[in-house]
């Protein structure tokens, strides 16, 4: 699999940001210049000269794995499966499904990519006050 199907997006990545969710605990990241975003391994930097070159200086976000996420979900309201769409536009199509179950709180994401699936059940949890 590529990289960027093993973690989360970038926009993804700036809502969980905004949301309060700490940064560069991952071991990757997205650096996003005013034109450009790159996903890379390690721990954000930057030069002058790359700042001349892409136009200004660049924002940063962890682009969490599946696993670096998983870790970040409390433990036992949480079930992960994966779908097989069948009888329907997207037949054929598999999806991962997070869900989160506590007391009157059902919430559930889907996405192709695990890590983005997991990403959207963090957001909502922080978002929700949750974790």
């Amino acid at each position: 699999l590529e990289l960027s199907q093993q973690v989360i997006s970038k926009d993804l990545a700036v809502k969980l940001k905004e949301v309060g969710v700490k940064q560069f605990k991952s071991l990757f990241f997205w650096r996003v210049w005013p034109e450009k975003a790159e996903l890379e391994y390690g721990h954000p930097s930057h030069t002058p000269i790359l700042e001349k070159h892409f136009g200004g200086k660049p924002e940063f976000y962890s682009a969490y794995s599946a696993s670096e996420l998983a870790d970040m979900l409390p433990a036992g309201y949480i079930t992960c499966s994966k779908l097989l769409h069948v009888n329907s536009p997207s037949a054929g199509k598999t999806e991962w499904r997070v869900k989160y179950q506590k007391d009157e709180v059902d919430n559930y994401e889907e996405s192709e990519n695990l890590a983005e699936a997991l990403g959207l059940c963090v957001l909502f949890l922080k978002q929700n006050n949750l974790i």
